[in-house]
């Protein structure tokens, strides 16, 4: 079966084994994850790539960010900007933006079509006020129509902003999305879409204008398609400083069709954080999370603050395998540990033998506390689904192997 999965798969043209053998030779290779990454969108539709595609690291034998996606998790995709897309626009930007993001996620390889920009790793942060609408925006009911909101503002090109608004409604609405729009602009990259819930729904959003001149009218845009009347208030936009670090990404190999990259900053599938965060809505880690350091910092809903800054922790991956990862850990004081696999029902973690709470970290990896001195941790995916399947598989070989035998006597 695997044999034809490796003849049969339709990126086996695309992604060239140039490229396969040089991150197959990487002494860390099973401790990080790659990710594949294409600026134009047709290539997505020739490969199996797209955020959809199916889990291919068995058959690839190294772990990609592909892997998260085997449930198709809604909260990567939310994570990483790109819900209800089955690709990633623009590659390069995403890289510069969700740099904290994937660096949480293990991504330490990016494989990028030659013709993507040289990507870079940005720092964000507020700088100054560029835009507040003193009034209330009211959206009513359309019957399925569109509605859309438009305010003419002097954008600057090669220009991060920050989008706040607080949103109110008595039902879940279907499509609402903020983004920048003029004549010949009008780009899925500049689209901040929000999951708006029945209430209040504080949101935020990062938006790039990209490196080509804007239009001379460029309009700020409410788009919509309300299933109830919805009210805007505290609508504004923030200019953000931006400081290029030309460093995040190396070039460490152009041979092939692809070029890769290395990001020093990942970190691996077993990592101790310097900060635990409680917070009391989990929509902010996937909202504007441009700004945070998740690379750094755990964000865990209704947890506990913790200062993990000097807690001297070691830790030594002993064994990972299908659906489970093992390690050694010593820690000086009490710890908290992550590992960078999405959180999915079935999941479950021992200390020593001993079973564990799993919580949910910064909305989609797991993490588990771990007391001081030295310990064994396991991860493991323990499915019921799988081991009832498992059952009813046997029993079904069972009443097959005796109904052939008794057939056997009778003749």
């Amino acid at each position: 079966f695997f044999e034809h999965l490796k003849t049969t798969r339709i990126d086996s043209d695309v992604f060239k084994s140039e490229e396969v053998t040089f991150l197959k030779k990487q002494d860390d290779i099973d401790k990080y994850r790659t990710m594949l990454l294409f600026d134009d969108i047709n290539c997505y539709y020739e490969t199996s790539e797209s955020m959809l595609s199916g889990n291919n690291n068995l058959n690839d034998g190294y772990m990609k960010l592909d892997g998260y996606i085997t449930f198709n998790n809604p909260s990567l995709t939310k994570l990483l900007g790109v819900t209800g897309m089955t690709y990633i626009p623009n590659a390069t930007q995403l890289m510069e933006k969700k740099h904290s993001v994937l660096s949480m996620l293990g991504v330490k390889y990016f494989v990028i079509d030659k013709s993507a920009k040289q990507p870079i790793k940005v720092n964000l942060a507020i700088d100054s006020n560029f835009y507040t609408n003193d009034e209330d925006i009211s959206i009513p009911y359309s019957n399925q129509e569109v509605f859309v909101w438009e305010k003419a503002l002097d954008f600057e090109k090669d220009t991060y902003y920050l989008i706040e608004a607080e949103i109110k409604t008595e039902i879940a609405q279907n499509l609402f999305y903020v983004d920048f729009y003029g004549e010949n602009y009008d780009n899925v990259e500049q689209d901040a879409y929000f999951d708006i819930q029945s209430g209040v729904n504080r949101v935020k959003a990062v938006i790039y204008t990209g490196e080509n001149e804007l239009p001379n009218d460029t309009f700020l845009r409410i788009v919509s398609i309300p299933q109830s009347d919805i009210v805007v208030s505290n609508f504004k936009v923030s200019r953000l400083d931006a400081k290029i670090d030309q460093d995040g990404y190396i070039l460490v190999d152009t041979q092939g069709e692809f070029d890769i990259y290395l990001n020093n900053d990942a970190q691996p599938i077993i990592y101790a954080p310097e900060k635990v965060i409680s917070i009391d809505d989990v929509n902010m880690v996937y909202e504007a999370n441009e700004l945070l350091d998740l690379r750094n910092t755990n964000y865990i809903l209704d947890y506990k603050n913790m200062d993990l800054s000097n807690v001297d922790v070691n830790i030594q991956v002993e064994e990972i395998r299908n659906n489970e990862i093992s390690a050694n850990v010593t820690t000086s004081e009490d710890a908290f540990i992550n590992m960078a696999q999405a959180w999915y029902p079935g999941w479950k973690a021992y200390v020593d033998n001993q079973e564990t709470e799993v919580y949910i970290v910064n909305g989609v990896i797991q993490g588990i506390e771990v007391p001081a001195g030295e310990h064994r941790i396991e991860f493991k995916y323990e499915s019921r689904a799988i081991k009832e399947g498992i059952i009813i598989n046997l029993g079904t070989i069972g009443c097959i192997v005796i109904y052939l035998m008794k057939s056997k006597q009778k003749t």
